[in-house]
């Protein structure tokens, strides 16, 4: 009887021979691929550095740099323009500096290149990159208002908001003090006081953020030459004693006294508040005992008069003072003392009324 013979299973016999033989056949393929490869180098390939302009600033994100490349002689003819660069930037950087970047981890960094070529080095193999951290801060606006009014008239105007906020670079950011807005033209023509939105200008467009980017601003314009009043509250200064020198204040009257001045604009409204002196005179006192002592204001500058005080006298308590006793507190002056008139905030001058 004949019995059908199975065929051989030729792919598993010598197995492990045909496996070497397939090894050592890649070998060869891959030595003889090397062999007729040619290296050449790509110049100028544009290297780009990935960052988050929300926090941090390069002045410059885009490298060139050159290319070792190993490719058959068929793609010897390559550009920088078949190749990509990219590389990002660590967040963990928090002040401002240069940041080294390693060239050598090809992998990651080439991101486009031709099929077939193979990328063998980047030249230069490391990079410094300048880098600043982003910040923010508050400064006021100044507006820019133009142009000439007639004599005896000026101008002035206020902002809202009165500061915007500057975004950029940490070392540009901090040496901003104010930022100004477009110009405004004044019209000689035209003196009533008026509203306008103006544009708040960056001091470095395009590296440096201002927002708003509008403001409103309040343009009034005076005629300085005008008669006007103004009303300030002062407290009492100090209180004029009898040249004696045998009586004494038990305390100083606290009492605010409220000042009405009066004359051309532009000298009241230059009126420093703090200068003013307000003085309650007791030098005809002969006793001790209560008495009603006139408010005097001194220090006031010429042109500026004085309309009106209130209250116009203060009740002041006096008592007899003791042997090489000193005026409580420092506040009651003798009159005629200079020495004491200018300690205390008294003044020997004749009064202004």
């Amino acid at each position: 009887m004949n019995v059908a013979k199975k065929p051989k299973r030729t792919f598993f016999t010598d197995f492990w021979r045909k496996v070497v033989a397939l090894l050592l056949a890649v070998m060869v393929w891959v030595m003889v691929d090397m062999q007729m490869q040619v290296t050449s180098t790509v110049q100028q390939v544009k290297l780009k550095i990935r960052y988050d302009d929300s926090k941090f600033y390069l002045r410059r994100s885009e490298f060139d740099v050159d290319l070792e490349v190993a490719t058959s002689a068929k793609l010897s003819q390559l550009s920088a323009e078949q190749f990509l660069l990219e590389v990002d930037f660590p967040e963990s950087q928090l002040n401002p500096g240069q940041y080294t970047i390693n060239l050598k981890r090809l992998r990651s960094i080439v991101t486009r290149k031709p099929l077939g070529v193979r990328v063998k080095a980047i030249l230069p193999q490391t990079l410094t990159v300048p880098f600043d951290v982003i910040k923010k801060r508050q400064v006021k606006v100044l507006p820019q208002i133009t142009g000439h009014l007639p004599e005896g008239y000026e101008q002035s105007c206020t902002c809202d908001p009165a500061e915007v906020e500057v975004t950029g670079p940490s070392l540009l950011v901090q040496g901003i003090t104010q930022v100004v807005t477009e110009e405004q033209p004044l019209s000689p023509n035209a003196l009533a006081p008026f509203s306008t939105m103006l544009q708040v200008l960056s001091p470095a467009p395009g590296v440096i953020d201002v927002q708003p980017e509008k403001i409103r601003v309040e343009v009034r314009i005076e005629d300085m030459r005008r008669m006007t009043t103004r009303t300030i509250s002062r407290q009492l200064s100090g209180v004029l004693l009898p040249v004696s020198g045998s009586l004494v204040l038990t305390s100083l009257p606290a009492s605010d006294v409220k000042i009405v001045v009066g004359g051309q604009y532009r000298s009241v409204n230059n009126l420093k508040e703090d200068r003013l002196r307000v003085i309650a005179d007791v030098t005809g006192a002969t006793g001790p005992g209560q008495f009603r002592a006139k408010v005097l204001v001194m220090d006031l500058p010429l042109g500026v008069t004085l309309d009106d005080v209130e209250p116009n006298e203060l009740e002041v308590v006096l008592m007899g003072a003791p042997s090489e006793a000193s005026p409580p507190n420092g506040t009651a002056l003798k009159k005629g003392d200079n020495n004491q008139g200018q300690d205390n905030g008294g003044a020997p001058a004749t009064p202004q009324k």
